[in-house]
């Protein structure tokens, strides 16, 4: 989805602001919430659904498979240090739509169904298509070192990768440039 397209079906997040946070991936809201990136989360036959859950599309239903990995429920989604929180969006009848998980600092990331992730203020998706928050939840923090560690590996494969290109590129340089002197000599 473009920018405009994703304003054009949540017009909220025109007003709140919004940013892309990463490319669509098979996964859905519901697993995004729980921190799961290899597999799409929904009551029906053919989709990942927590064992022991009522197959229903139901907030209690969402209540239990969230409680499945931890998540118990809470008053409101103010930040609390060494808590994560997710928000579960229902329909006027009271049919689960969306899952947005709360970030460091108290925005929200969110995946649009089978589209990007994005981050964004609470309200940004609430409205038509994923009606309203109806239930917080909360679980205790991942430590901070089991988060960093994978981000600081992939930051140090980048530096290498970097610093490998610029040797390849400063080498053809000055192998060229040992050329062109050959050359001209």
């Amino acid at each position: 989805m473009t920018r405009q397209e994703i304003e054009a079906a949540f017009p909220l997040l025109a007003q709140h602001g919004f940013r892309i946070t990463s490319p669509a991936g098979d996964y859905n809201c519901f697993a995004w919430a729980a921190r799961d990136t290899e597999r799409w989360w929904e009551p029906r036959p053919g989709y990942f659904w927590p064992p022991g859950v009522p197959m229903r599309a139901t907030l209690a239903s969402f209540m239990q498979a969230y409680a499945s990995v931890g998540f118990v429920p809470c008053p409101d989604g103010t930040v609390e240090p060494g808590f994560e929180k997710i928000a579960i969006y229902v329909d006027p009848l009271g049919s689960p739509k969306h899952a947005a998980r709360q970030l460091l600092f108290g925005k929200w990331t969110s995946k649009l169904g089978k589209q990007e992730d994005i981050k964004h203020h609470l309200d940004g998706l609430t409205g038509l298509r994923y009606g309203h928050v109806a239930q917080f939840m909360k679980r205790p923090q991942a430590s901070l070192v089991s988060r960093v560690i994978p981000w600081l590996a992939r930051l140090w494969l980048r530096w290498t990768f970097f610093l490998a290109s610029l040797r390849t590129a400063l080498l053809f340089q000055g192998t060229a440039a040992l050329f062109r002197q050959r050359l001209s000599s």
